[in-house]
């Protein structure tokens, strides 16, 4: 009778009777896990809530930043603090456990193991005997148990091989396995159970307190055996890791490998099973000084132990076929079909599934970070035991059967006796000719150099953009610095440049710049392999741009009274004198020449944010260089992408009302009530605010990194900024604040109940995050504007963190139920009422604030001719945006009235939104003869004077430019790219 275990397949669970019980021996220990648990639960807890989530992100603003610089830029010192903080909390934990079976049990079991890999006889047994089970732990992997043991249900075994050593040591059932089952294990021989961790190369030795002091030196040899072999199994993988081209000893192996595991940024902590190819079951003397390239399964069976029936055979050969065939068609199909896609907008789903974005199908397969190596093939099956009786085994078992007849697998025999080899099909057994000259023999080693040779340019270009990413950063950081120009700067008035700095501005400029490259690290090697690295690093830098052109643009308050905070001495002779038109910005400027065009220049750099963000989506460039961060290839990514464009317009049209009606403006057009108003609608659309909180939703539909600055940071708090910026404008009137604090808090009741009742992560973070920065706006309306600022760069730290560990929703969720229980980490009980609120609010941000139908029907039926052209898709792809962006174009160009020697350089607009800020960073002086439509500026006059015509054009604008934009999505840009099976041209 077959023990139930050794069939392995999903779902075969041992007897309750059977399962091991675990004491811990450490004092303390379970109670300081316990609290630990609880602590970091209720941390959990609060995040979702909006006063736990405000309090969080002032309170803990030195932590979270900290920890975001740290594990993006240091993941070895990440490392460090928390092995230090673990000592320090936790003792070291000591275990034992109680026996799973009783004496015959456990010798029944351990026959069977012996009989298999034909250990028998007293001369077959060495003095000490090492068992390992197999198992990988890492972080921020929701596929960890793909990575785990499959015979063990995707667990660790570990503790399979403790049961196995310590029973073997039995006196009880040694003497059993002598006297009935012909097993006859020396006295003197020893069984020291372990675990082999596949992804950092740890191996733990269990019980070695109670190695006999007569073994002490077999243990320390055995022990000096496997930190060598570790070492070189870890170097022979880092040739795989193009991450690791620094590693070249084994310890230097060793330490990438344990970092790997720990590093909460990498997606590839091992490569698994990828490249499996054969399964060959029998004596290790068939295949022991062969390199096979971590290619096959390697099950032991002696032949010569066995009877005809194949008693011993179909217990080795049962988990072998059902286990290895499952693995191999796993990598198979995911290699061949797609899986479950990259692992770069993972988004687990109830603890227990995963979705790219917030609104797609659930994944089958692996993900492609685990099956990219593999070369999908069926698993090709040698078994080294005569042909009758490998047919005696398959007879018994119709799922055994099935598999090998219906050609699930390549299916061999070899006959250990005349060593022929035989090849099934459907039930005949037909001899192979190994000795045919006609058949070129297989190597046993595989090249990898064609392979290698293109990952190795893949990271050259990675790097570079990384490098630019990060320039772009450094450039953005440094704008409060140039103020004039960097063509105009005078070293020796540095200092007073650097006394005239606002320390407000600085502060946030900076910080932006510290959050953009640590996603930027971050992605280093969360995105590294990803087909639109670069794309997706330079979207993260023109994020991190756009937000400091805002954060250094004058307010609109200032431009209409006051000159920027800067020093007289700068400028000792005053401008010259303007009239007319240009003289109604008043005061002294920064540059003289572009007072007249500040009024609209505020309109253009927090455009220049949102159009960055959209040139990054729908820039066309070669798959294998640049990167999109929308993945065009599902119907609701195309969709929500357009939708965050359609609320990034209106808001763009809101700001506009605001500059048109602003004080700066003569009193007969000047309407300051109204420019407040479009100032808070600004920014209520952009920060996720009610009506449309469902917009940080709508928006996770990209990369992790580029979700986390994008929505949690930057996207997300520009409007805070803004508000700070411009109180003079709003906070005077007591409907306004009266406005942005029902906003806030609507916003943060509404926003609150939907995250608590949405099932994946990324979107209850992304409600989260909305409500918290409802609470930040209710802070703005009570006058704390530098509280706000401080509580909204504390809050994007603390949300980047959470986004970018969402992958780890299932570890943590499991490591608090091992710690407290089920009961005390289900969801808490709400009345229903609640419950159906929130689930109305989430349906509502879908079913009612979304696209018109129209929309949805630009798709077209079938793919165009230029479908699949990359050059035509960039041809088409650059129309269309410059198309959108000429109603955003900056002023450039001689202005018939101002002299030629104040005119602002300009600079090439192939870029959209490259404003008089950027261009006063270039050295180019000379202004160009080319003019282009101000068609913002022309648009905010005519809100003055033909309201109706203006509001028609503004109309006009967002519907057109959304539905271009959600064609260019559907039907130029080609998301065949996605698939496996895509051509390269």
């Amino acid at each position: 009778m077959r023990p139930v275990e050794i069939l392995a397949p999903e779902g075969n669970l041992p007897l309750e009777r059977n399962k091991m019980t675990v004491r811990q021996r450490t004092r303390g220990y379970l109670e300081r896990k316990k609290l630990l648990a609880e602590l970091t639960l209720a941390y959990e807890r609060a995040s979702f809530s909006p006063i736990g989530s405000t309090v969080i992100s002032g309170a803990m603003l030195p932590i979270s930043a900290g920890r975001l610089l740290l594990k993006s830029v240091s993941p070895a010192a990440t490392v460090a603090l928390e092995d230090a903080f673990s000592s320090a909390v936790l003792p070291v934990s000591d275990t034992d456990f109680l026996p799973p079976f009783n004496t015959e049990e456990f010798a029944s079991r351990l026959a069977q193991l012996f009989k298999n890999v034909g250990t028998t006889r007293e001369e077959d047994f060495a003095r000490l005997v090492t068992l390992t089970g197999h198992g990988a732990r890492s972080v921020n992997n929701p596929y960890l148990a793909a990575y785990n043991c499959g015979a063990c249900c995707g667990r660790e075994g570990g503790p399979n091989a403790r049961v196995t050593a310590r029973a073997a040591n039995d006196a009880p059932v040694r003497a059993l396995l002598r006297s009935q089952h012909g097993v006859n294990i020396p006295d003197d021989t020893w069984f020291v159970g372990g675990y082999h961790d596949t992804t950092s190369d740890l191996v733990e030795l269990y019980d070695l307190d109670r190695v006999p002091p007569t073994h002490e030196r077999d243990l320390a040899r055995a022990r000096a055996i496997l930190e060598r072999a570790r070492g070189q199994n870890a170097l022979e993988r880092c040739s795989k890791f193009f991450l690791a081209d620094h590693v070249k000893t084994p310890e230097q192996a060793l330490d990438h490998v344990r970092l790997r595991a720990r590093d909460v940024a990498e997606p590839r902590p091992e490569l698994g099973h990828s490249t499996n190819a054969a399964v060959i079951v029998g004596r290790r003397e068939l295949t022991k000084g062969k390199f096979m390239d971590r290619r096959p399964f390697l099950p032991s069976y002696d032949p010569f132990t066995d009877d005809d029936r194949g008693t011993n055979l179909e217990t080795v050969l049962t988990p072998a076929l059902v286990v290895g065939s499952g693995i191999s068609l796993e990598y198979f199909f995911s290699a061949v079909d797609g899986g479950a896609g990259t692992k770069a907008p993972t988004n687990v789903v109830g603890n227990f599934a995963l979705q790219q974005g917030t609104a797609g199908d659930l994944l089958i397969g692996l993900a492609t970070q685990m099956s990219e190596l593999h070369t999908p093939i069926r698993a090709f099956y040698l078994v080294d035991a005569p042909v009758a009786r490998v047919e005696a085994v398959l007879g018994r078992n119709k799922k055994l059967e099935d598999i090998v007849r219906n050609k699930w697998v390549k299916f061999f025999v070899r006959d250990p006796k005349t060593q022929q080899i035989y090849r099934e099909d459907r039930g005949r057994y037909l001899p192979v000719d190994t000795m045919d000259d006609t058949i070129t023999p297989l190597p046993d080693h595989v090249p990898f150099t064609e392979h290698e040779q293109y990952c190795k340019k893949v990271k050259k270009q990675e790097d570079a953009f990384t490098v630019a990413a990060l320039g772009l950063i450094t450039v953005s950081a440094l704008l409060p610095l140039f103020p004039d120009g960097i063509q105009n700067l005078d070293l020796a008035m540095l200092p007073a440049v650097l006394d005239a700095i606002d320390p407000i501005q600085a502060v946030v400029t900076t910080s932006a710049a510290l959050l953009g490259a640590s996603s930027v690290a971050f992605s280093r090697r969360y995105l590294h392999g990803e087909f639109m690295y670069g794309r997706m690093q330079m979207f993260s830098a023109g994020m991190v741009l756009g937000f400091n052109l805002v954060a250094v643009a004058p307010t609109l308050e200032q431009v209409a009274t006051v000159s920027p905070p800067v020093s007289p001495s700068l400028f000792p002779d005053p401008p010259p004198p303007l009239s007319g038109a240009h003289a109604r910005a008043g005061g002294h400027c920064l540059h003289p020449c572009i007072a007249d065009h500040l009024p609209f220049r505020s309109s253009r750099l927090s455009r220049a944010e949102a159009v960055a963000r959209l040139f990054s989506q729908v820039s066309p460039l070669p798959p294998r260089t640049s990167a999109t961060p929308g993945f065009n290839d599902r119907p609701t990514a195309r969709d929500n992408a357009a939708y965050a464009f359609l609320i990034y317009q209106l808001s763009d049209a809101a700001l506009l009302t605001a500059i048109a009606f602003s004080a700066e403006n003569d009193a007969a057009v000047a309407n300051p009530e109204l420019a407040a108003a479009g100032l808070l609608v600004a920014s209520a659309l952009k920060s996720s605010q009610f009506p449309v909180s469902g917009l940080f939703l709508r928006s996770m539909e990209g990369a992790s990194p580029n979700s986390a600055l994008g929505y949690a940071a930057l996207s997300a708090h520009i409007p805070v900024v803004l508000l700070a910026q411009t109180m003079p404008m709003w906070f005077e009137f007591e409907w306004a604040r009266a406005a942005l604090a029902a906003v806030g808090i609507v916003t943060a009741v509404q926003a609150t109940l939907i995250a608590n009742v949405r099932a994946d992560r990324k979107g209850s973070i992304a409600s989260a995050t909305a409500a918290t920065v409802g609470v930040i706006f209710v802070v703005l309306a009570a006058g704390y504007d530098e509280a706000a600022l401080l509580l909204a760069l504390g809050h994007s730290c603390f949300r980047m963190n959470q986004i970018l560990r969402s992958p780890s929703a299932i570890q943590d969720s499991s490591a608090w139920q091992a710690a407290l229980g089920s009961e005390a980490t289900a969801p808490e009980r709400v009345f229903d009422v609640v419950w159906k609120a929130g689930w109305a609010f989430n349906r509502i941000n879908f079913d009612i604030f979304r696209l018109p139908d129209q929309f949805y029907g630009v798709d077209l039926k079938r793919p165009l001719n230029f479908y699949n052209a990359k050059g035509t898709q960039l041809a088409i792809t650059a129309t269309f945006v410059a198309f959108i962006a000429a109603f955003h174009l900056p002023q450039v160009g001689s202005a018939p009235d101002l002299p030629q020697a104040v005119l602002a350089p300009t600079v090439p607009d192939f870029v959209p939104h490259v404003d008089q800020k950027m261009a006063l960073l270039l050295p180019n002086p000379a202004a160009s003869p080319l003019s282009f439509l101000q068609v913002d500026e022309r648009v905010a006059e005519l809100m003055q004077t033909e309201p109706l015509l203006a509001a028609g054009l503004l109309t006009l604008n967002v519907l057109g430019s959304t539905a271009l934009i959600r064609f260019l999505f559907g039907n130029v840009l080609d998301f065949g790219r996605f698939n496996s099976d895509r051509t390269q041209t």
